[in-house]
């Protein structure tokens, strides 16, 4: 129940209503008896500022940050992670000591997404599809988890090349950047990550790669989307014997690990499973 020690946590974005942050994050509190309380702040272009100065005036403890303010909210930020600075974006901070500190745990949630399946990085061969802030921490975490190759396929072939540069500055990891068209010729197994928006709900139709032999050569695909469940992509995989993993996992597990550094504690595995069914059975209704 909230009273007059509540402490505050929220989410920062514009639009914020579709989120189902607001729902984790006071599902998490219930289930570890945490007196705080979690909601949406729908921020306005060119109300940032105004809302992260309001921070601490508030004595809000905690905030998530979705779009289109991951990249700008660094400018208002006292600390900043070396993850989330090296990334370029912030999607969580910590309000401690009048400081507001930034991070970003939505490479967390998809490392953490994945060991729950069994997938293991280390060594192997990733392609990643798309050059945007998420292909950026998707590229960032597969180094961090000692990938052996990375390709990086893009539309647009210079923001291709400047995420492998990236990379490159802050991982000893060789890379290679390819046209989409190219993917076809590949035969070597990879490990599949679609970072791009093609293929969400309403358009459900389109999907980045229709070349059915390109599936074929795919040992593990994740694409980010989380609506709808499957989309063509991961169904084409699928279909092609590769493991597949949609964003429900990344979207569940960086919101966990955002709490255990607002809460500074360890959730421990049983809740998290409860908890996960829960989120997932919120998602369907």
């Amino acid at each position: 129940m909230i009273n007059g020690t509540t402490d505050i946590y929220g989410l920062i974005g514009d639009p914020v209503g579709h989120s189902f942050s607001p729902f984790i994050h006071n599902m998490l509190a219930d289930a570890l008896n945490e007196n705080m309380a979690y909601v949406a702040f729908h921020v306005k272009e060119n109300q940032l500022e105004h809302a992260m100065n309001g921070l601490i005036g508030l004595d809000i403890k905690g905030v998530n940050v979705t779009v289109p303010y991951k990249v700008d909210v660094m400018s208002y930020l006292d600390q900043v992670d070396s993850m989330a600075r090296a990334i370029g974006a912030v999607n969580t901070i910590v309000l401690k000591n009048n400081e507001r500190i930034g991070f970003n745990t939505d490479w967390i949630g998809l490392s953490r997404a994945l060991k729950e399946i069994k997938v293991d990085l280390k060594d192997k061969s990733i392609l990643i599809i798309g050059a945007g802030g998420a292909a950026r921490a998707v590229g960032m975490m597969c180094a961090h988890e000692g990938a052996g190759h990375i390709t990086i396929t893009n539309r647009t072939q210079s923001n291709a090349e400047q995420l492998a540069k990236l990379i490159g500055r802050h991982y000893d990891i060789s890379t290679e950047v390819i046209p989409l068209e190219d993917l076809k010729e590949r035969n070597d197994l990879v490990i599949a990550f679609q970072t791009t928006p093609i293929g969400m709900y309403p358009h459900i139709a389109n999907n980045p790669i229709y070349e059915t032999k390109f599936y074929k050569t795919l040992e593990v695909a994740v694409d980010l989307i989380y609506n709808p469940n499957e989309t063509h992509f991961l169904r084409e995989a699928r279909e092609a014997g590769a493991i597949t993993m949609n964003g429900m996992g990344m979207l569940f597990h960086q919101a966990i690990a955002a709490f255990e550094l607002w809460r500074d504690c360890t959730i421990d595995d049983g809740t998290k499973k409860r908890c996960y069914q829960a989120f997932l059975q919120q998602m369907t209704k």
